[in-house]
């Protein structure tokens, strides 16, 4: 295997297989480097990639000396919210030298810009990445550019649900061991449904996506959840477990959680608290939402319970009209009463969120590619 082939292995590893290779780090090269880089980073330890940044300054015989030092330098920008497009204009014009290296530059651009509400640019560099990965093969790297490019659409589409776009990947994540990134599009799908009032729906999309979590404790993401847990069961009045949430975040490092608390506390809290406190600046475009007050998706009404009940019965495979009835309404109801009401459950459902349920071969199902055709 060559260097640049390891690289890409290092490239397409989660925050615990990063750990494991991390043990075996004995020397000064490229690639221990930014496998050290990539562990500080995920888990917002911004001193010591700072003293990374150093290190690569002093090490000017290192194998992609240029390149290493600017991604480093960019990464560290990011975390301190401090990029400037002067900043990304250099970065990709060094990466011109170092096409070995350009999903990973496409990558951090893009994160760059969707944390500052950029949607438009960001999607665009998700998509470049996304395209680089997939031709690389590195699979897990794809996926998560390919999630991140729905995330951002759906921020540019607010009437359009990104449910379909999320199924659609769950069944793609599911040909690969890639637990993280399942417990992202988990959680996003969770988040969803919270968006339609669907909270039952929503926490239990939220506890797999908290048990599939476990391959990236300490990430952004595993705190993400658990903020996303918290605020799911405050909405079902679920006060005490809620709060046990928010206790367990105070290990949380992540400045990005470490705000949505802030609004979690404040929604837990009976009294007036000063909201100048919240840094918006660092919030998730999730929890500006949130700050702003536009919990639910534009234009469309909540889910109910019985409708809540349907989505969850044909996410996993499609179901007859039978199947569904019996399902909903058990079999002691006159069969054409039964009917009626489902005709009109499935009426209901569609126009709360349009395009989500399908018939197809006499059997519903949730469809599974909307944004999701654009970077294929």
């Amino acid at each position: 295997m060559t260097p640049n082939e390891e690289l890409h292995q290092i490239f397409n590893c989660n925050l615990d297989e990063l750990r494991n290779l991390s043990i075996f780090n004995n020397s000064l090269t490229r690639n221990s480097i930014y496998i050290e880089l990539l562990i500080a980073y995920l888990v917002f330890e911004k001193k010591k990639v700072e003293r990374l940044l150093k290190l690569i300054e002093k090490a000017s015989n290192l194998e992609d000396h240029k390149i290493l030092y600017n991604v480093c330098k960019f990464r560290l920008k990011v975390m301190q919210r401090s990029v400037e497009e002067s900043d990304i204009d250099h970065l990709l014009t060094t990466v011109e030298n170092f096409p070995h290296w350009n999903g990973e530059v496409f990558n951090i651009i893009a994160y760059n810009y969707m944390t500052t509400d950029n949607f438009k640019s960001a999607s665009f560099y998700f998509k470049k990445a996304h395209i680089w990965f997939n031709i690389k093969k590195i699979n897990r790297r794809a996926i998560l550019a390919h999630h991140n490019f729905i995330i951002c659409e759906g921020n540019l589409n607010l009437k359009q649900t990104t449910i379909p776009d999320l199924m659609f990947l769950l069944k793609e994540v599911s040909k690969f061991n890639y637990n993280d990134i399942k417990s992202l599009i988990l959680m996003n799908l969770a988040r969803e449904y919270q968006n339609y009032n669907a909270n039952n729906l929503a926490l239990k999309y939220c506890l797999e996506a908290e048990e599939y979590s476990l391959d990236c404790i300490g990430a952004l993401r595993f705190w993400s959840i658990k903020c996303l847990k918290a605020d799911i069961l405050i909405d079902l009045k679920r006060i005490h477990e809620a709060h046990l949430c928010v206790e367990e975040l105070s290990a949380c490092e992540h400045k990005e959680n470490k705000e949505a608390v802030k609004l979690l506390k404040l929604k837990l809290s009976s009294k007036e608290e000063e909201e100048e406190d919240i840094n918006v600046d660092y919030l998730q475009p999730t929890w500006k939402q949130r700050f702003n007050g536009d919990n639910h998706r534009v234009g469309h009404p909540p889910l109910g319970e019985l409708e809540q009940k349907l989505v969850d019965f044909i996410m996993t495979s499609p179901r007859s009209k039978n199947e569904i009835i019996e399902h909903l309404y058990g079999n002691k109801i006159d069969y054409s009463s039964l009917e009626n009401r489902f005709k009109r459950l499935i009426s209901r459902t569609r126009k709360k969120i349009p395009d989500l349920i399908l018939f197809i071969d006499k059997r519903y199902k949730v469809s599974d590619q909307v944004f999701a055709q654009r970077i294929l």
